[in-house]
Order: C-alpha cells, then structure tokens, then sequence
C-alpha cells in the first residue's frame, strides 16, 4: 500500500522518554558543591555507607551550572521527515541520537510530509505530489528488481516521514 501524505505538523509527535530526575540532580550538586567546598571528605562517607540517599541536599546554595549537564532529557520524535533529522543530528556536543533506517526496511509505503509553504499553493501542491508518486514508483521498480533497500532509497525524497530518539545535555 501506499502511505499518507501528511501537510504541515499533522501527525507529528514529540513522546518524552526519560526526564532528569530532581532528586538525583540534587544529589550530583551535592557531591560537587562539598567537593568545591573541601568537605568531600564528609560526603564521601555517606557514599561508603550507603546513605548516598540520605545526603543533606543542597542544589539551591551551589552556582554550578555544570551539574544541570550531568543528566539528559530523551525524547522520541516520530512523523518527522529526513531533512528534519539531518538538521537535528548536527546539533551540540552531548547529545546522541538513534534513528530509523532506510538501509534495512523496506520505504515503499512510508509516509510523506508536504511542507505548508506548498500545499497553500494548488498547482506547486500537485506538482510535489506527482513527485512523491513517481519517487515511490521509482523505488518499487528498484526494490523488484533486486536492488537493495540502502541503495533503492537514494529516490526517495527528505520529505520521507521517519522517527527518531535523541538524548540531550540538561
């Protein structure tokens, strides 16, 4: 079959995955701020322990903004297109990323994401759409005819709908 094409942000969705928990935040500005202070000592004491759980927090008397580094915010993106992810993923130090691949499915009846500047215009909307139908076609033809999905999906366009999970630096 053949997928949908979506216009603008429709059936776009952002899914969070994993959110920094206050507490554990709270107990890295810990351990940083005594290690900053020259209490480390006392600190670690707690760590050997086992109270590690039980340390007096302290994130609201400390400035040090690299603790907010020390956990990650993960995300999962789906509907997005390819030329979406390709913007993303050049993106800052810390952050990883894991995305659908084209290279092992088969893309025949992936969905498309017509851009809004388009499809305000009937005539550039028909246009894009008979692209996408012949891209489509294209690839069908490759895939029957034995040529790899890695290689059949050079045809497709960035307007390929896929998914992606990032991770990024709080």
């Amino acid at each position: 079959g053949e997928g949908r094409i979506d216009i603008g942000y429709e059936n776009l969705k952002v899914l969070l995955l994993h959110a920094p928990g206050e507490k554990d935040l709270r107990i890295t500005a810990t351990l940083a701020a005594a290690g900053h202070a020259g209490a480390f000592g006392e600190v670690l004491q707690f760590i050997q322990g086992g109270q590690i759980n039980d340390l007096p927090v302290v994130l609201d008397q400390i400035g040090l903004q690299q603790v907010m580094e020390a956990d990650t915010i993960t995300f999962l993106i789906y509907g997005c297109t390819r030329a979406f992810t390709h913007e993303m993923v050049r993106t800052r130090k810390g952050a990883w990323f894991i995305q659908q691949t084209m290279r092992h499915t088969n893309m025949g009846a992936a969905n498309m994401r017509m851009p809004a500047s388009i499809h305000k215009g009937d005539d550039v909307a028909d246009i894009w759409a008979v692209s996408v139908v012949n891209s489509r076609s294209v690839y069908q033809e490759l895939i029957e005819a034995n040529v790899p999905y890695e290689d059949a999906r050079t045809v497709l366009p960035l307007a390929t709908e896929t998914w992606i999970i990032a991770g990024m630096p709080v």
